[in-house]
């Protein structure tokens, strides 16, 4: 197991409250406190643990004399095993967490080009940015390889050529949030192929809402609309 957290963390992230405790009502012994490990950590960090190293030694023992089980119990729980796997579908279903989808990867990649690779090139800080979002929006974080150092320059050169045409900021004014929110929603799971086989009003339209729910007027690269 890991280093320690901190008294004022521990309590604050690994205390178990609520119906938390109902959880584990069925469980025993590794599995017990293995089950309460992946619960909190993934509601302190946005993803579940890959093994038990990654736990502060502190939260391991404060979260098992909550749980009644000696914290050295954990040594034996397989965070790869088919118990775990369960366990991990069981929360996100508590939790409301939810996998990350490729609408979801496709969104998480634009807003981490606008807001922190354009300006943050070091890989660490871009993936604690992206862990920190995924945990706000109640999504597990995608694994590195679903958004690479690549898949970042691309989206920032979307960016480029967006700010590049100027389009007004209150091009969708008077549109309802939700009509844009639509048009949005299905630009991000197409294809560039079948964005181009649009009309070319439904294929503008798209593609400017497509940029972010706050700031639909940013549309994407101009090469789709040709």
């Amino acid at each position: 197991m890991g280093r320690n957290l901190g008294l004022d963390e521990v309590v604050d992230h690994f205390t178990l409250v609520g119906d938390e405790l109902d959880l584990l009502r069925n469980k025993s012994g590794a599995t017990r406190l293995g089950f309460a490990a992946l619960l909190k950590f993934l509601l302190w960090r946005g993803r579940f643990p890959r093994a038990a190293h990654e736990l502060p030694d502190d939260a391991v023992a404060h979260l098992a004399r909550q749980v009644r089980v000696p914290a050295g119990e954990l040594g034996s729980f397989e965070f790869a095993s088919r118990t775990a796997q369960r366990h991990r579908s069981e929360i996100p279903a508590y939790t409301g967490f939810r996998e990350c989808s490729v609408p979801d990867a496709e969104t998480l990649a634009s807003w981490l080009a606008e807001h922190v690779a354009s300006v943050e090139r070091r890989q660490e800080q871009v993936r604690d940015e992206q862990i920190a979002r995924c945990r706000a929006e109640l999504i597990e974080p995608p694994t590195p390889d679903r958004i690479t150092e690549d898949t970042m320059l691309l989206e920032i050169s979307k960016l480029e050529a967006i700010r590049a045409v100027g389009l007004p900021a209150d091009l969708f004014a008077g549109i309802a949030p939700n009509v844009v929110a639509r048009w949005r929603a299905r630009a991000v799971v197409e294809s560039p192929s079948h964005l181009r086989e649009h009309p070319q009003p439904t294929k503008l339209a798209l593609l400017c809402a497509a940029r972010s729910p706050k700031r639909p007027w940013a549309c994407p690269t101009t090469r789709f609309a040709r």
